[in-house]
């Protein structure tokens, strides 16, 4: 049971939508999520029936726009969980786009740096030093760490956070 020693009380942030927002997740990436969720729980050999409550469960409560504020974890109170935001999604049945930012219909991304802006630039005026090139050819890929082993068990702590907390709903 969640709160205990064994689970302890879920300390993150409590809207699943404050968190995701920015991403403006669409009904395909919210449902291949819980499809990996799913298949995740099956390998590890959680009865098929209880993959497909879980499943149901994750879709009806993050992968619909507008859904009212609920309380997907009590202890922590209702809160705005719809974390398909893009205009595709289905509508909840009980819409309340009011509470959330642009009427419920997500942002479009933004360039997070100016690398991946490709001409722009986040600064006014700056520009490479004269005479410098960059070679794609001449770059070398960065150094295999521990830091791939770590985004892996990251990946799968994750997963299984998700699937405990959607047994736990």
């Amino acid at each position: 049971m969640q709160g205990t020693t064994d689970y302890p009380a879920y300390n993150g942030v409590a809207s699943m939508y404050d968190v995701h927002k920015f991403m403006n997740l669409d009904a395909y990436q919210i449902g291949y999520f819980i499809q990996q969720v799913g298949l995740a729980a099956a390998s590890f050999g959680v009865a098929k029936e209880d993959v497909e409550a879980v499943g149901m469960t994750l879709d009806k409560v993050f992968n619909k726009r507008c859904s009212p504020a609920t309380a997907a974890i009590p202890a922590l109170g209702p809160q705005l969980e719809s974390m398909c935001i893009a205009p595709s999604c289905p509508l909840d049945a009980m819409a309340a786009c009011s509470l959330y930012e642009r009427n419920g219909t997500g942002s479009p991304p933004k360039v997070a740096n100016a690398s991946l802006a490709g001409n722009a630039s986040s600064t006014a005026g700056a520009s490479p030093t004269a005479g410098s090139t960059t070679s794609p050819s001449a770059s070398k890929p960065p150094a295999t760490t521990g830091a791939a082993a770590a985004e892996k068990a990251g990946n799968f702590a994750a997963i299984a956070g998700a699937v405990l907390l959607a047994l736990a709903l």
